[in-house]
């Protein structure tokens, strides 16, 4: 597996550029999109209404990355 904490990780904000760098499997941040209204509407609160009593995975760490060979995290 390639590390890429040494490597600058590219700003997308065309939506054009996006399809090049998913091809290719390279990490990029997505600046200035329009993701919906998620961003304000996805609170702790909402989604315990939304999903009620259906299980979901939360991954929990004393570390900032998460490093799933490692297995840093837990459930």
């Amino acid at each position: 597996m390639a590390d890429i904490s040494k490597k600058q990780i590219s700003i997308v904000i065309k939506a054009e550029e996006i399809d090049g760098f998913k091809e290719k499997r390279l990490p990029f941040v997505l600046r200035g999109a329009n993701i919906g209204c998620c961003a304000e509407k996805w609170t702790s609160v909402y989604l315990s209404e939304i999903l009620g009593k259906e299980e979901v995975k939360i991954h929990v760490s004393e570390f900032q990355h998460l490093d799933f060979l490692k297995k840093n995290f837990m459930y």
